[in-house]
């Protein structure tokens, strides 16, 4: 007998190409039942992004109102699922979905959808066991009020209680990564298949490493997967002949699935009225410049600044990607010129480290370079945007660095908040191996909070750099200061 695990991964909200890859998943699933196969479907989690604007409209709901008009057999939760959703939607979301997930490392803050041990399928007296783990970011969890656990060592855990269990096969759905997966495998971890997610690769017939398949379908519903067991349910001790795996790719010319696009437009009114909410009456312009100081910007880092009662707020200008127009400001402004999910962290550090993360922050190449992955959705990084004092520079030098009153000391500590893009890429050493905890309101949350307040929109042409003849003077003054 045959069983075809069908799978996708990483939609990120990308939902009119999801629409016509759907298409595909019914016809290929509906196929293989017809010729009498046994077929599971699944799906590897971060299928929100709330950079799209039908989805933050909605928290979330349209996705998964998407999900619950498919044939699934199970989902895990992705990291643009736990950190970026509010958790106290997350039973929603999952009574809208209405299908098991498998997240073992998590404990769900209410409700008893998630299926922590896992779930057994039989085939013919073959029994199929599925858990699923998803990555732990635990200080934000934390923060957010949720218990999350080390996912690798839950990973083994459940996959040996369902081999204690008496699952002959055994299916991981891991929301970790490649690199983790394949850790796992090499590791020995009980399970004869991961089906995997998170990095986005594009895994043409899986790989097998240490006697374990593993397999991802890409990203932004470009592809879905599809894994062949051929299993011989006349032999107990090893019934599973043989793995196949292959990627089926979405089709420009492939029509939208009826089901999704009904979802889609009864969704987009829902989602309208709320994008044009209005959030601010602006009396002139906030522009926002590509390599230079922004007043937009510095709305968000004083908005950030003050909000979270720090000594100084420092942010990347690139999370930001438009200017705002004077007149009304609506909610879907905001997302449009914010659409990051990113959050702030925040950390006690000495002077001399503040100094060194500025003088990263404003070499130019980091300044030009695109910027990838932890949340951020603009394009280049940017130029860093000070609140809580100035920067006094000769060129790209820094010559001092006020903060509030005071010439920055290398000795004290500051109390700084950036944004966690600053904090997990690896252009930015000087914060690394820094003890940090999270804030709870999100970057976009931040701005409004920044938009709406007259004293903050006051200051935001304020400049923060000042730029200073060069003399040698100013250059010993920096080295004997610093």
């Amino acid at each position: 007998m045959q069983l075809h695990i069908l799978h996708t991964n990483d939609v990120h909200s990308e939902l009119l190409s999801f629409a016509r890859l759907v298409t595909q998943v019914r016809t290929v699933r509906d196929a293989l039942l017809e010729s009498g196969d046994e077929v599971l479907y699944f799906d590897l989690g971060d299928h929100i992004d709330l950079s799209n604007r039908l989805s933050f409209a909605t928290n979330g709901e349209i996705n998964a109102a998407i999900l619950a008009t498919l044939p699934l057999d199970g989902l895990v939760l992705g990291n643009n699922e736990t950190v970026t959703v509010d958790p106290i939607m997350w039973e929603k979301i999952a009574h809208i979905v209405d299908k098991p997930y498998f997240c073992a490392n998590i404990d769900e803050p209410s409700g008893s959808w998630n299926n922590k041990r896992g779930k057994i399928y039989t085939y013919a007296g073959v029994k199929v066991g599925v858990c699923g783990v998803t990555v732990p970011y635990l200080k934000i969890l934390s923060t957010l009020g949720v218990q999350a656990r080390e996912a690798v060592s839950v990973a083994k855990a459940s996959c040996r209680y369902l081999r204690e269990r008496g699952a002959d096969i055994v299916i991981l759905l891991s929301h970790l990564g490649l690199h983790v997966d394949e850790e796992m495998a090499d590791d020995g971890i009980e399970a004869d298949v991961i089906i995997g997610s998170h990095t986005h690769q594009f895994l043409e017939q899986g790989i097998l490493r240490n006697g374990v398949w593993i397999f991802q379908a890409g990203r932004f519903a470009q592809a879905m997967g599809q894994i062949t067991f051929t299993i011989d349910p006349t032999n107990r001790t090893q019934p599973l002949v043989s793995v196949q795996g292959k990627l089926i790719y979405n089709q420009v010319f492939q029509t939208y699935d009826a089901q999704v696009m009904q979802v889609m437009t009864t969704y987009s009114a829902i989602a309208k009225q709320r994008l044009h909410e209005l959030i601010v009456r602006l009396d002139r312009p906030l522009r926002h410049e590509l390599f230079e100081e922004s007043a937009l910007v510095n709305v968000l880092v004083d908005a950030m600044r003050e909000m979270l009662d720090v000594d100084i707020a420092i942010v990347n200008g690139g999370v930001i990607t438009a200017a705002l127009r004077e007149g009304d400001v609506t909610l879907g402004d905001v997302l449009n010129v914010c659409g990051t999910p990113m959050r702030a962290v925040m950390m006690e550090v000495p002077g001399r480290t503040i100094l060194r993360l500025l003088e990263e922050s404003l070499d130019h190449e980091v300044i030009t370079r695109q910027g990838f992955g932890y949340g951020f959705r603009g394009y280049f990084i940017g130029k860093p945007h000070v609140s809580g004092g100035f920067v006094e520079v000769d060129l790209d030098s820094i010559v001092q660095v006020i903060i509030g009153e005071e010439r920055l000391h290398p000795d004290r500590r500051y109390r700084l908040a950036i944004p966690e893009y600053m904090l997990l890429s690896s252009h930015f050493k000087a914060i690394k191996d820094i003890e940090y905890r999270y804030a709870a309101p999100t970057l976009k949350l931040m701005l409004m909070y920044g938009l709406q307040s007259a004293k903050i929109r006051q200051k935001a042409e304020a400049w923060r750099y000042r730029s200073l003849p060069f003399s040698s003077a100013q250059g010993e003054q920096k080295n004997a200061a610093l």
